[in-house]
């Protein structure tokens, strides 16, 4: 009825579909999806310690900025 060969096409199909699949969301950073999201993550990391530094010196400026006001009210 059925050959060995369509038997073998039948249990190979999924196989080779499950290492496609296994292969394409391996997570690993290798792989295309993967590697972009990891730029993208260093990316944003590096922006957000940017700006952190960015507002602590802004912090520190408005800090100074209110102690002179202050000093100013209470003389």
């Amino acid at each position: 009825m059925y050959g060995p060969l369509a038997i073998i096409v039948a249990l190979a199909a999924p196989v080779g579909a499950y290492l496609v699949a296994a292969r394409r969301f391996s997570g690993k950073i290798e792989t295309s999806d993967a590697k972009d999201l990891w730029k993208e993550a260093a990316s944003l990391r590096k922006w957000s310690m940017e700006r952190i530094q960015q507002l602590e010196a802004r912090i520190e400026a408005l800090e100074k900025e209110n102690q002179g006001l202050r000093g100013k009210l209470n003389a």
